[in-house]
């Protein structure tokens, strides 16, 4: 998988892959048979929907007949976004059938070569694979098996205070905890230790860590997300504004208000660096400027 598929966890891994994308419509002149996804968790769910429209918007421009693109989102378990509710899961999966994304659930990759994939035992012919699945821990705690309890994943045991042991702490993804893997997960888990080793420099007795389930939403499409927080979940077009307003308030904790707002506006726009894209995006955008003139 290393060496055939594409990650999307860096910038430099979502630059390489837009490039195949544009040098295999480039060369081939068609869509490869499948574009498959792998992993049906937020990142994997969120790229699936997304990638089938923009493959179409780059296919159109390049002047490809075939303008539908087959893509295929692989989970190893029944159901896709496995850890949030079923109910969540069944409004995501009902809005990818409805988006063209063929699911294959209780799938087990076992093999890749430059050609094709190997999903329980049958092969996908495909030159675009995209890993998503999983969180790597920290390469310093294997590192350090002598120093860290790690669970079978990786993750490190800790205790009721977050301590990997004696005055160590370890936050986030690198935690067993309940909800690690989500960003809001981290942010908590950092607060909750600051607040501790105030309350250790003041002499006070340190509290117990406390798990605490995050809102989620993610974006499955244009317009639409699917959100949920405690027992309340919904999707659609009210679920991409709860989205937005996430991003904004993200924006906000880190930037001043001015720039945040800047960069929320133009968190949508297109970025292309091909050059037969670059003067379709540029051209539509002038029709855009001047119909907006004429109005």
């Amino acid at each position: 998988m290393s060496e055939y598929s594409f990650g999307i966890k860096s910038e430099h891994e979502v630059n390489t892959l837009k490039s195949h994308l544009h040098e295999n419509l480039t060369e081939a002149k068609k869509l490869d048979p499948n574009y498959v996804v792998i992993g049906a968790g937020p990142t994997g769910v969120e790229l699936a929907a997304s990638l089938r429209s923009y493959i179409q918007e780059i296919s159109y421009s390049h002047h490809l007949r075939q303008h539908s693109a087959r893509v295929d989102l692989i989970e190893a378990v029944d159901r896709v976004l496995p850890r949030m509710s079923p109910k969540a899961s069944a409004l995501v999966e009902k809005r990818l059938k409805s988006l063209g994304i063929t699911m294959m659930l209780n799938s087990k990759v076992e093999g890749e070569t430059a050609d094709d994939l190997t999903v329980n035992g049958k092969h996908i012919p495909t030159h675009t694979v995209i890993w998503t699945s999983g969180v790597a821990n920290n390469p310093f705690f294997t590192k350090h098996t002598d120093c860290f309890p790690l669970a079978p994943n990786g993750k490190v045991q800790v205790d009721a205070f977050l301590q990997g042991r004696p005055s160590v702490y370890v936050i986030g993804d690198n935690a067993l905890t309940p909800f690690s893997g989500l960003a809001q997960t981290a942010l908590y888990d950092a607060d909750f230790v600051a607040r501790n080793i105030q309350r250790q420099l003041s002499h006070l007795k340190p509290r117990k860590y406390k798990p605490r389930r995050p809102p989620v939403v993610v974006p499955v499409g244009k317009d639409w997300a699917i959100f949920e927080y405690g027992k309340l979940t919904f999707g659609g077009r009210l679920g991409s504004w709860v989205r937005r307003a996430a991003d904004l308030i993200g924006y906000m904790d880190i930037l001043p208000f001015s720039k945040a707002i800047k960069i929320w506006r133009s968190a949508e726009n297109l970025e292309e660096t091909c050059p037969i894209c670059k003067q379709q995006l540029a051209a539509r955008e002038e029709e855009a400027r001047e119909a907006h003139q004429r109005i």
